[in-house]
C-alpha cells in the first residue's frame, strides 16, 4: 500500500470532471496500491476475487455498488501484468465519513480461499 486520501474528491474531480460528487456524510477515500506480479506468468491482480472495504458499521464498500466512479488506474481496469514486473493501482469507495478514520480494506477471494485484510493508514486528505 502507498497512501490512503481519505478525502479524494478535489483529486478525483482533477482527474475526471464528470466524477460525482459524495453524497452528504459521506467521502471519497482513494487507496494507492503497489502490487507485484511474483508467478511466472503475466496475470490480472485481484481478478479472481473482490477488493473491497469495511468500517466499524458493518458497511461493507463494494466496487459495484460504492464506486467512486471512473478513476485513473483503477484496479478493475488494468492489463495483465507481466511476470516480475510491478504496477501501481487505485481503488476507491465512497464511504460513511463515520467509518473512514477506522476504514479496513479487504480482498475476498471468489470461492474458496482466505480473505486477506489490510488496515488503511491516512497519508493524505482530512476524512
Amino acid at each position: 500500500m502507498l497512501a490512503v486520501d481519505t478525502n479524494a474528491w478535489r483529486s478525483l474531480r482533477r482527474a475526471n470532471p464528470a466524477a460525482r460528487r459524495p453524497a452528504p456524510g459521506f467521502s471519497d477515500v482513494l487507496v494507492t496500491i503497489r502490487v507485484t506480479n511474483r508467478t511466472k506468468t503475466a496475470g490480472i491482480p485481484f481478478v479472481d476475487g473482490a477488493l473491497d472495504a469495511v468500517g466499524p458499521s458493518r458497511e461493507r464498500y463494494t466496487s459495484l455498488t460504492d464506486s467512486c466512479g471512473t478513476i485513473p488506474g483503477d484496479v478493475s481496469s488494468i492489463s495483465p501484468v507481466p511476470a516480475g514486473k510491478t504496477v501501481t493501482v487505485h481503488a476507491c469507495w465512497q464511504v460513511w465519513t463515520l467509518d473512514v478514520r477506522s476504514l479496513v480494506m479487504y480482498f475476498a477471494p471468489y470461492g474458496s480461499g482466505r480473505t486477506t485484510y489490510f488496515a488503511l493508514h491516512r497519508s493524505a486528505g482530512r476524512g
